[in-house]
């Protein structure tokens, strides 16, 4: 369906922490459940990434 509406396809997959995405900045829900929309193009929604088997706490790195 994705390849259908020319979005990118999704990985499947716990999130690293090399991942990053560009996400809107707004809590978006779809039938109740949590969604990232991506930024600059608002019909990309995706779901959110599942965490590693071992979630770590890690301190916020400055610029």
């Amino acid at each position: 369906m994705r390849d259908a509406n020319s979005l990118t396809t999704l990985q499947r997959g716990p999130a690293t922490p090399e991942d990053g995405y560009l996400i809107a900045a707004v809590d978006k829900r779809v039938d109740g459940c949590s969604v990232m929309q991506m930024h600059g193009d608002v019909s990309d929604l995706r779901p959110l990434p599942e965490p590693a088997e071992e979630t770590l706490l890690r301190p916020a790195e400055a610029e």
